[in-house]
């Protein structure tokens, strides 16, 4: 190994070979050498960025899609887009963002396509090329249209059930009566569609905590 490789693998501390199986990182942006290594061509410094951050991007995604089989195909997909992509890497401007923007869009666009019958997708989920008054819009805006798509990965009686609570304001009763089913399983799915909505929209806001101040 020459000296280059040995100074981009000391830039990490994590060595494990299966990435699910690594630690847990705090995704610190990656540092300005990987980048220039990963730009250049470099195998071994793409290799260890791969090995380090494959964990975060992965339970990222899994956390918006719930299916942790898509997940990892997804993941393989935005790292293969790095590389691919490699050239135009700027180390200036670091690459947690720029992955991270890959990730979730990934995700994002698996959703759409898996739930195309939701006629509330139509809208679409905002770019940073949308026109807001204030950061605190842009941010509703987006949790809004997370926790509709949240709603539409839902199996479907969750999905009916929860609904049924939110958008027609029926109580736990009334959702048991109508759906002939006991109470108490009415307010399971209703908690669990929560739990799905909540865990959604904090893994939205750490990609936007992640990303450059520019929205």
């Amino acid at each position: 190994m020459n000296d280059k490789n040995l100074l981009i693998r000391h830039q990490f501390h994590s060595e494990t070979e299966n990435p699910k199986n690594g630690t847990q990182s705090t995704f610190r942006d990656v540092p300005r050498q990987i980048i220039e290594a990963i730009r250049d061509g470099n195998q071994a410094g793409y290799r260890e960025f791969y090995l380090h951050y494959y964990k975060s991007i992965y339970n990222f995604i899994n956390s918006l899609i719930c299916s942790p089989d898509d997940a990892e195909d997804l993941t393989q997909d935005a790292f293969i887009k790095i590389w691919e992509k490699r050239e135009i890497l700027d180390p200036d401007k670091g690459l947690k963002a720029y992955i991270f923007k890959l990730a979730r869009n990934n995700a994002y666009n698996f959703i759409r396509k898996k739930n195309t019958e939701d006629s509330y997708l139509a809208c679409g989920v905002a770019t940073n090329d949308e026109e807001f008054a204030s950061d605190e819009e842009y941010i509703a805006y987006q949790t809004e249209i997370t926790h509709r798509i949240a709603i539409a990965s839902m199996p479907r009686l969750r999905k009916e059930i929860y609904l049924m609570h939110h958008d027609e304001d029926m109580s736990y009763d009334e959702i048991a009566r109508r759906m002939n089913m006991d109470k108490a399983a009415v307010t399971n799915h209703i908690s669990r569609a929560k739990k799905d909505i909540e865990k959604a929209v904090q893994a939205m806001l750490v990609f936007m905590a992640l990303l450059p101040g520019n929205w």
